[in-house]
């Protein structure tokens, strides 16, 4: 398990975390299920700390299915935000009416931001935790 005494060795590339969550948000409502878990399954392979013992295809699978994880999680999360933004008024605190290009500009910016932070978090603790628990699962199956 990661805790706060025992963080990830890695350094996050930020930038590359920032430009797939711009890359879903910027898009969003066209991403499929499918498209969605490529998208972060590519970007586990580049950036996580996997087991060493793992073989190209152990690493493979166990990104592959961390992402579709991800990605149910983030439809989830994204699509909830956009549903409470739908109920909203467009006036601003100051009381100033949203153009409807400047609502979808803070939206999809909102959308970015949530993206980024969850694909962090799955990058510093719960990916740990996922393989932790995989790799468990494997032990009981091979007794």
């Amino acid at each position: 398990m990661t805790s706060a005494s025992n963080p990830p060795t890695a350094v996050l590339d930020i930038g590359r975390i920032d430009a797939v969550a711009d890359r879903i948000a910027t898009d969003w409502g066209h991403h499929g299920h499918t498209a969605l878990t490529a998208m972060i399954s590519q970007l586990y392979t580049d950036l996580a700390e996997l087991p060493p013992h793992y073989t190209a295809s152990q690493r493979a699978e166990a990104t592959t299915d961390a992402a579709d994880t991800t990605a149910g999680e983030l439809s989830t999360l994204l699509d909830d935000y956009i549903n409470q933004q739908a109920d909203r008024s467009p006036v601003t605190e100051y009381g100033w009416v949203m153009h409807t290009e400047d609502r979808h500009h803070a939206l999809t910016a909102a959308l970015a931001s949530h993206t980024a932070d969850h694909l962090t978090w799955w990058l510093t603790n719960q990916l740990a935790d996922y393989i932790a628990d995989r790799e468990k699962d494997e032990d009981r199956g091979s007794d």
